[in-house]
């Protein structure tokens, strides 16, 4: 029988979802901040390009979960919802805000 020190114990799967993290992380913010940048050139309202995005978003989050098996049900929808809100709102407010000269 071994037994692990409180210190090294799972420090391996830590460091593997760890990794995971920041790279998705990563990348999440790369194809964000890209985004920003090529709508710059759309001759498109600042809330429609940010419906686009959202709605291109979800659709892609619904294709990844089916891909890796993960069901995808309301309580989904309702645990997330509030962060949602929140990033709606910030959004929205981003692109309707005076511009002040």
């Amino acid at each position: 029988m071994t037994t692990a020190t409180p210190g090294t114990a799972g420090t391996s799967a830590d460091t593997s979802d760890l990794s995971r993290g920041l790279i998705g992380a990563a990348i999440a913010v790369c194809a964000w901040s890209t985004g920003t940048v090529l709508a710059k050139g759309i001759d498109m309202g600042g809330l429609a390009i940010g419906a686009y995005r959202f709605a291109f978003f979800s659709i892609a989050i619904v294709i990844w979960m089916r891909i890796r098996g993960t069901p995808f049900h309301l309580r989904v929808i309702r645990d997330s919802m509030w962060g949602g809100i929140a990033l709606g709102a910030d959004i929205a407010l981003f692109f309707c805000r005076p511009v002040l000269r």
